[in-house]
């Protein structure tokens, strides 16, 4: 992990300062990202174009880039499967609703100096980050929170909080069920929460995607899945049994559909309140 930062503080204290020269920026990006053996979060903040994130993505298959801040709207660029995009500009209470459900590897934030408490969210969101305000340099990496508590989704304060441990570039989320003294492991996908993506209004993957997907998933293996345990990382849906013997629905595959047709963030907290 020291080389693993050093390297970072090296890579990015020599950065263009403008930030349309992503194809520099690019350059000094590639050696750092090859670092990765496994499958890696980037959340990109704030850029103005989604050109660095596609080149990325397109070339480092192991990373999920999620393109957040702006409306990049999907029809302006071709996406790659590993590529989220929110489309929701992004407050500061969104980034502080974020902080309570998801965590990164890397933050990388453009022009953040106007955002109060931005440096306080990059570091609760994710392992480490670097901010290029405007047309100043970085001149370090800062190292954020390898440990953290999360829970499933913001919306409801009974849902459960998870500890996250991050163990070289794994994320792995450590769960005692309920009223027992045992607890295991998971490793944490390299996406976000469904519920996430929808609140903060994903346009990437399209909803219609994520409908088709739902019928690919074998759910005889979640009998005791909630809504909140389904995971978006990249074009996939995964699921992970943080809910375990806390059977949500009966039919799992047609209750994300209906979630999937909420239209609003208001529409999807009414979908999800207890009956």
């Amino acid at each position: 992990m020291r080389i693993f930062l050093c390297t970072l503080l090296a890579l990015f204290s020599t950065l263009s300062s403008a930030e349309s020269d992503f194809e520099a920026l690019y350059a000094k990006l590639e050696p750092v990202l090859e670092e990765f053996k496994t499958p890696f979060s980037l959340f990109i903040f704030n850029l103005d174009t989604p050109k660095f994130a596609l080149q990325v993505a397109e070339n480092f298959p192991l990373a999920t880039c999620i393109l957040a801040g702006k409306d990049h709207v999907p029809a302006e660029a071709n996406y790659p499967d590993n590529i989220i995009v929110l489309s929701k500009p992004l407050t500061i209470a969104d980034l502080k609703n974020l902080i309570q459900t998801e965590h990164f590897h890397l933050l990388v934030g453009f022009n953040t100096q106007n955002i109060k408490n931005f440096n306080f969210v990059a570091k609760a969101l994710a392992n480490h980050y670097v901010l290029q305000e405007g047309f100043e340099v970085p001149s370090e990496i800062v190292e954020g929170k390898t440990t953290a508590t999360v829970k499933s989704h913001w919306y409801s304060k009974k849902q459960p909080s998870f500890n996250l441990i991050s163990r070289g570039s794994q994320m792995i989320v450590s769960i005692s069920p309920q009223n027992e003294n045992w607890s295991y492991n998971i490793i944490k996908p390299a996406g976000i929460s469904l519920i996430t993506f929808l609140a903060l209004q994903g346009s990437h993957p399209t909803r219609q995607f994520l409908k088709d997907e739902a019928f690919s998933v074998d759910w005889c293996y979640y009998n005791g899945l909630a809504p909140w345990d389904i995971y978006v990382t990249g074009k996939r849906i995964e699921c992970l049994p943080y809910s375990i013997e806390s059977h949500f629905e009966d039919n799992p595959s047609l209750f994300l559909r209906g979630l999937l047709e909420q239209p609003t963030p208001a529409a999807l907290k009414a979908y999800l309140a207890p009956q």
